[in-house]
């Protein structure tokens, strides 16, 4: 999370990012059921609902309660506000500046493109994205099914898999 503030995220970025991106703390054993407490200054529910000094109960990967009284507290996000991922609906996740500067196609080695391609899930996933809609590439495919299988960080991909 320090890193995350260090490198210019903003505090409520790296709050959804701490809490959509981590998976089971460490802290708990292997055999607890996978059960997250978050406790937040600020949580914007995205219904317009603004709750101060509250917490998350995370069950899995859903959201299953906002009660200020649950413990024990897995991560303490109380200097920080907590609000749902953002969706963008038009990216193009494959593109990024090749060696030239210019243009929108890596170039380089199948290794290079695949680094590239996972170097633009994570940052978007750093900017508060949870889900994206690209508007489509081949290589959305293997990004978004890596993403989907927990191997890669990244924001949920929906793709047209062929460009619009």
């Amino acid at each position: 999370m320090a890193e995350a503030l260090r490198s210019g995220v903003p505090p409520c970025l790296a709050a959804i990012l701490l809490v959509s991106a981590m998976g089971q703390p460490s802290s708990q054993p292997a055999s607890a059921p996978n059960k997250r407490v978050v406790a937040a200054r600020t949580l914007l529910d995205g219904k317009g609902h603004v709750f101060d000094d509250t917490r998350v109960v995370i069950k899995g990967s859903k959201i299953v309660a906002i009660d200020p009284k649950a413990a024990p507290i897995d991560y303490d996000l109380r200097g920080l506000t907590v609000l749902p991922g953002w969706i963008d609906s038009h990216v193009h996740i494959a593109w990024s500046f090749g060696k030239d500067g210019k243009s929108g196609s890596p170039g380089g080695t199948p290794a290079e493109i695949a680094y590239s391609i996972a170097a633009n899930a994570w940052v978007t996933l750093l900017a508060g994205f949870t889900t994206v809609q690209s508007v489509g590439s081949p290589a959305d495919i293997p990004q978004r099914n890596a993403i989907a299988k927990g191997e890669l960080p990244g924001p949920r991909i929906l793709t047209s898999a062929e460009p619009l």
